[in-house]
């Protein structure tokens, strides 16, 4: 099983609560409670039985048709992930303690990215340059071939 982390390729939908941030995968909301099992929907094209995500392509910008993740029906999702522990940290920190899991080889990198993924109107004030407080919640990554396995092995996790 891979330990994973809200990585900076997947902070691109930003939640604001008072003056913290709280950060997700566009295909998972902020603030499940830990032990909590996270279908991953992702976007998709079907073409009569065959279905094709996007993340398997190499440019997806040059194919229109996209469906959002939103859409994505249950069974045909891919991978799980299972929250282990939701905490607060500054963005300088994330940087510093997970370094090797976000594998960005500099901080500066990771500002770059955290600034991408923010919508241009929220840069100002949500800017890296500001290290605001994040939501991190580490998890399990689990694919969908060896969820049986896994949820066997920790009969906590809740199901909805």
């Amino acid at each position: 099983m891979r330990q994973c982390f809200v990585t900076s390729e997947e902070m691109n939908r930003i939640l604001r609560k008072g003056n913290r941030l709280h950060l997700s995968p566009d295909i998972v909301i902020a603030d499940y409670p830990i032990g909590s099992l996270v279908m991953l929907r992702e976007p998709f094209i079907m073409d009569g039985d065959k279905i094709t995500y996007r993340a398997d392509v190499k440019s997806p910008q040059k194919i229109r048709g996209w469906k959002s993740s939103i859409h994505l029906p249950s069974y045909l999702v891919r991978a799980y992930m299972v929250i282990k522990d939701n905490f607060e940290m500054r963005l300088n920190d994330v940087y510093e303690t997970y370094q090797d899991q976000l594998g960005i080889d500099s901080l500066q990198e990771f500002h770059s990215a955290w600034n991408k993924a923010l919508p241009r109107e929220d840069r100002l004030w949500l800017g890296a340059k500001n290290n605001h407080y994040i939501m991190v919640s580490p998890f399990d990554l689990v694919l969908k071939e060896d969820l049986e396995s896994y949820l066997k092995e920790h009969p906590d996790v809740q199901r909805d």
